[in-house]
């Protein structure tokens, strides 16, 4: 059986919902900490990002921070995104600190 991967509307439609519940539990922004690439081959690239996610509360603001990988096709001066792994589960990371109720 062949696994089927979400259409690309999907992704984006999933991405802007989640946006929305991040703002509601109040997040202001998110930094990139760090960044490293190695280089594949002429269109691939290894890259290992470091993001922080910052919430603001009333009492404290909270940065939640989390390792993603990526691997980007680059052609023609565009980058398309390939795959993408996040080190850890996102939801749980926010559930551990505190910006989301424990499930």
């Amino acid at each position: 059986m062949a696994l089927e991967l979400p259409k690309r509307a999907a992704l984006l439609a999933g991405f802007a919902k989640a946006l929305e519940l991040l703002k509601t539990v109040g997040h202001t922004s998110t930094n990139l900490a760090s960044r490293s690439e190695t280089r594949v081959d002429e269109h691939h690239a290894i890259v290992l990002a470091q993001f922080v996610w910052r919430v603001e509360r009333a009492a404290r603001p909270i940065d939640v921070t989390v390792d993603s990988t990526f691997i980007p096709h680059m052609k023609d001066g565009l980058a398309e995104i390939v795959f993408h792994h996040e080190h850890e589960d996102f939801w749980q990371a926010l559930q551990t600190h505190g910006v989301l109720p424990p499930q």
